[in-house]
């Protein structure tokens, strides 16, 4: 076993596969975009959390409107993959992120080839839509639309689908899930979960929130297929959450999605909070090339989505106090 701590090796892995020549970058790596720059750092664990490998990369710049900028990112956090579009008000950006936990040795076989393919599609995101988002938001951007700014080395795997689920794999991941109740079909799986009452005063505190009786869901569709990222696993978590104020509410998903990254939580950050289209209640979104996602690594996928159903109920609740 290598004597490195685990995330500090995993940058070093993370580097020699993203083709970073040269001695091993010190806890930071920049990678060209287009005219920007994509930012990999690492956080080594601490008090019983996981260490993280954190993925950036600044799209828009001087956009002082915040509620512009926020619907901007709403409107993409619907369609990402591996990344989330956030804005950061104190600087008046907009950037990408993403943030792969890698808790131990034994993760490096999936976390680094998972943040290889976030750095990826980060790439590709920030160079097809990087202009437009910018001028959405009413910034300056970052990221001129530059299609050889996409580490195609490795945008080649993500054609490949080595595998294919069938009915026996959906039924095995049925049983380990900790449900209300699971409809699994030919096309993925549904679970239900209890999703504990918001209090009066947290709603009043978060001015229009509003929690209604029910439950959370959890959807995976197995034949997906994304603009920038191909075949792969579409994932959507939804809470019984909405808003009566569609700005209070980009506001507080795009707080939800800084949070996530910026924290080292266990979940693993890719993806996004945002709106769901149809009951515009709260979701969050991520897409999984199959390249990267085989049939073994999905009953984790699902058991961090648990484990996001109880975060967001928690921090909907720090919000108001």
């Amino acid at each position: 076993m290598s004597l490195l701590p685990p995330v500090t090796e995993g940058f070093h892995r993370l580097a020699r596969a993203l083709g970073v020549n040269g001695p091993p970058p010190r806890g930071e790596m920049l990678l060209p975009v287009g005219s920007a720059r994509l930012r990999i750092k690492m956080s080594e664990a601490e008090k019983g959390r996981p260490g993280k490998l954190l993925l950036e990369c600044a799209i828009a710049r001087e956009a002082i409107h915040q509620d512009q900028a926020l619907r901007a990112c709403v409107l993409r956090n619907m369609s990402t993959a591996l990344t989330r579009w956030v804005y950061l008000n104190q600087r008046q950006t907009i950037v990408l992120r993403a943030s792969i936990p890698v808790p131990s040795h034994r993760d490096l076989v999936w976390s680094v080839p998972l943040a290889a393919t976030a750095a990826t599609l980060m790439a590709r995101e920030a160079a097809t839509e990087g202009a437009a988002v910018a001028q959405d938001a009413g910034g300056l951007s970052s990221t001129p639309y530059d299609p050889t700014g996409t580490l195609p080395k490795l945008a080649s795997l993500l054609a490949n689908a080595p595998w294919e689920p069938n009915t026996r794999t959906l039924q095995r991941w049925s049983e380990g899930l900790h449900a209300l109740s699971v409809a699994p079909s030919e096309h993925g799986l549904s679970a239900e979960y209890p999703f504990a009452p918001i209090s009066s005063s947290v709603k009043t505190q978060l001015h229009g929130l509003t929690a209604t009786p029910g439950v959370a869901n959890i959807r995976l569709a197995i034949h997906a297929t994304h603009p920038l990222a191909g075949p792969g696993v579409l994932v959507v978590s939804t809470v019984p959450v909405h808003h009566e104020h569609k700005v209070l509410a980009a506001r507080i998903l795009n707080e939800l999605n800084r949070l996530e990254c910026k924290r080292s939580v266990k979940t693993i950050s890719a993806g996004a909070w945002c709106l769901e289209p149809q009951e515009k209640r709260f979701a969050h979104v991520s897409f999984w090339p199959a390249a990267r996602v085989d049939s073994s690594v999905v009953p984790d996928l699902l058991s961090r989505e648990e484990s996001r159903i109880r975060w967001v109920h928690r921090m909907l609740v720090a919000m108001a106090g």
